[in-house]
């Protein structure tokens, strides 16, 4: 086994994040070998949405540290986006924007060209029968549209 190979795919060291004097996650530590599946489990206020979001990057944690991958979290978002799929309960759109524009917003986010935002995008917007929605304002999209369109 290549040193690689045993790093750990997820590890969190006293990852701690704070609002004023709230403390949403206290030094929390976790490390999760590659080819496990792993349930982050726990009770309405645990802290495991902003666990999840320190995860992917859209949170900075107030102290300790978060890596994917050997990629810190936070530093490298980006790059932690492009490896892992995120489906959050809400997903965020921009309701002025419409589909096609949310596509193409979303992959120079990750740093994708034009060309290869379509070439990935089309398939699956035909997959999931999008292709009547690219044109319509994300207001306009019920819940799962919104979710199958992340």
């Amino acid at each position: 086994m290549s040193a690689l190979d045993a790093r750990p795919l997820v590890e969190i060291r006293g990852l701690t994040k704070t609002y004023g004097t709230f403390e949403a996650v206290r030094n929390l530590n976790l490390s999760v070998p590659r080819a496990q599946i792993f349930a982050l489990l726990g009770p309405n206020g645990a802290g495991k949405t902003t666990t999840i979001r320190m995860l992917m990057g859209i949170l900075a944690p107030t102290a300790g540290s978060a890596r994917i991958d050997g990629l810190d979290c936070f530093r490298d978002r980006v790059e932690v986006k492009r490896r892992v799929g995120y489906l959050p309960d809400e997903p965020v759109f921009y309701d002025y924007l419409r589909g096609s524009e949310l596509i193409r917003f979303s992959g120079e986010m990750h740093g994708l060209g034009r060309d290869e935002i379509e070439r990935r995008s089309q398939p699956l917007v035909e997959q999931l029968g999008l292709g009547d929605a690219l044109q319509e304002f994300a207001a306009n999209y019920s819940r799962g549209m919104k979710k199958s369109s992340r």
